[in-house]
């Protein structure tokens, strides 16, 4: 059996997405794990080496029955055994458990005060299923007079990013469609309309580059573009890597601190001392 990865189309469906979930959970890196794993070493009966599961840089791994890690153990591996039969029914258990969870994280966001479109609900409900953190949905961010600025579609405070999904200006439900058709057939309707966008856009931008000196990473996309599975994982995707960048950035700026404190002379004045937070705020 070749070292390959479970068909995504059937990986939830296999014991084996459950068990690399509940290692991530644990803390392992999930790009570290080898399924189907094998080498070419033999037994003394000329059977191949394999093992369910492995992780080469530690040289630990999984067995079950039908499994060969004797020549593992001889390597000096540490094989953790266990019974298909075990690894099916925890499957089924974590499946109903992470489904018990998702629910409830999804339906607390819909108890949030701020109107959720359909579209943003889609993306909610992927970044959920992700398991990024949960946004906010009720973010203010104020001006220095202490006015509103905006409150994002989506915010996380904690890494300054905010998310906002441009909707056209119409659109509230799936019966509008017609309305708008009719709307749009008057030239003098469509004027408006490319107006009031541009005017609209024009706001969004300002308030928008306002946020970006403030030190806060700002994402959009249109409603169009959470159409479908493919938009919506694209943007689910680009929420990913600015969190890992962001969490990075926080971890350098962490290392710069703490070697600055590591130069300053004893008797420094502590009134003056500063902290990560004076770079991230």
């Amino acid at each position: 059996m070749s070292e390959e990865a479970i068909n995504d189309d059937h990986l939830n469906d296999h014991y084996i997405y459950s068990v690399y979930k509940m290692l991530i959970y644990m803390g392992i890196n999930p790009s570290d794990l080898v399924p189907n794993m094998t080498s070419e070493d033999a037994d003394q009966n000329g059977r191949t080496a394999s093992m369910i599961l492995g992780i080469r840089n530690t040289q630990v791994g999984i067995s079950i029955e039908q499994d060969n890690p004797g020549p593992y153990l001889e390597d000096g591996w540490f094989v953790s055994p266990a019974s298909l039969v075990s690894l099916k029914q925890m499957h089924e258990a974590f499946q109903a458990l992470e489904s018990f969870a998702i629910e409830h994280r999804r339906r607390s966001t819909m108890n949030a005060t701020k109107q959720t479109s359909r579209h943003e609900q889609w993306l909610i409900d992927a970044i959920i299923q992700r398991r990024l953190p949960v946004p906010e949905r009720n973010h203010k961010l104020l001006k220095d007079d202490g006015k509103e600025l905006t409150t994002p579609d989506m915010a996380w405070p904690d890494l300054k990013i905010a998310f906002f999904v441009d909707g056209l200006w119409w659109h509230q439900s799936r019966e509008d469609t017609e309305i708008v058709k009719g709307f749009l057939e008057d030239e003098s309707n469509q004027e408006y309309l490319l107006e009031h966008n541009r005017t609209r856009a024009e706001k969004d931008l300002a308030i928008r580059s306002e946020m970006s000196t403030r030190g806060w990473r700002v994402l959009s996309c249109t409603d169009r573009d959470l159409e479908n599975q493919v938009g919506i994982q694209n943007q689910v995707r680009n929420i990913e890597r600015m969190m890992d960048l962001v969490r990075k950035e926080q971890a350098a700026l962490a290392q710069i601190v703490a070697n600055r404190v590591r130069e300053e002379p004893a008797d420094v004045n502590t009134d003056s001392a500063f902290s990560v937070d004076d770079f991230l705020n």
